[in-house]
């Protein structure tokens, strides 16, 4: 959507091999829209993981951007392999959820007693803006008028998605039980994932941990603030990989 703002393109320009992999039901993945759950993502992951073994090396890391960001350090705890995560913001999805606005906590006080009922239902019934604030996502207007034409973008999710991810704490490791090395970043003005909070997240993870603040940016970091955001993670994997080999 955005002229220049290819972010595995700057990835593969600093020489990583870069897999780009849609979750599930999102982008041109198949599957139901919005319907996957953290097993189903760790299983996707451990099939890239092979391939990128089989055609390249063991030397692998994971990064995702905004849910993205949520789900890697949950994805590299199930996922051994992994070497390496850079979160573009953080959650912890056991003990303090980023509910930034009144209807989050709505949707999570009147949901969590029927989390249970909530996992076997797979109709989309969850409109997006109810769990995150859609308005706060890019900083340049025109950008989210091109967002909300996209024709891949999920609107509504499936109930037992977001029981899956949100309400069901039980099976998830707390942050303390991630070990592998991660460096989070967020923008300065991030009101989705507020600065505070993902730093607060970022000290409770229990292996090599780094967190960095890229000044002046909002919450789309990947596309408004490619190069800045490429150029961090490119010099933290460099560093944290090379530890390995």
């Amino acid at each position: 959507m955005v002229p220049g703002a290819d972010f595995m393109a700057r990835m593969s320009g600093a020489g990583f091999n870069v897999i780009g992999l849609d979750l599930p039901g999102h982008g041109e993945s198949g599957g139901p829209r919005g319907l996957y759950t953290i097993d189903g993502l760790i299983a996707c992951v451990s099939a890239v993981v092979d391939w990128m073994i089989e055609n390249y090396n063991s030397n692998i890391a994971i990064m995702g951007s905004s849910l993205g960001g949520i789900l890697c350090p949950y994805l590299a705890h199930g996922e051994k392999r992994i070497k390496a995560i850079v979160a573009h913001n953080v959650a912890d999805l056991k003990e303090e959820l980023p509910l930034v606005i009144p209807r989050q906590k709505l949707l999570v006080g009147l949901s969590k007693p029927v989390a249970p009922l909530l996992l076997k239902l797979n109709a989309p019934v969850v409109p997006a803006w109810a769990v995150f604030d859609i308005t706060h996502v890019w900083e340049n207007p025109a950008y989210h008028r091109l967002w909300r034409k996209d024709a891949l973008c999920v609107w509504w999710y499936p109930a037992s998605t977001i029981a899956d991810i949100f309400l069901n704490p039980g099976p998830k490791p707390s942050l303390g039980e991630i070990t592998t090395p991660i460096l989070v970043v967020d923008g300065e003005y991030d009101w989705i994932f507020p600065v505070d909070y993902c730093q607060r997240q970022a000290a409770k993870f229990g292996g090599h941990r780094d967190f960095e603040v890229i000044e002046k940016a909002g919450h789309e970091l990947p596309v408004e603030h490619t190069t800045d955001f490429a150029r961090l993670a490119s010099w933290w994997l460099k560093e944290r990989l090379a530890l390995d080999r």
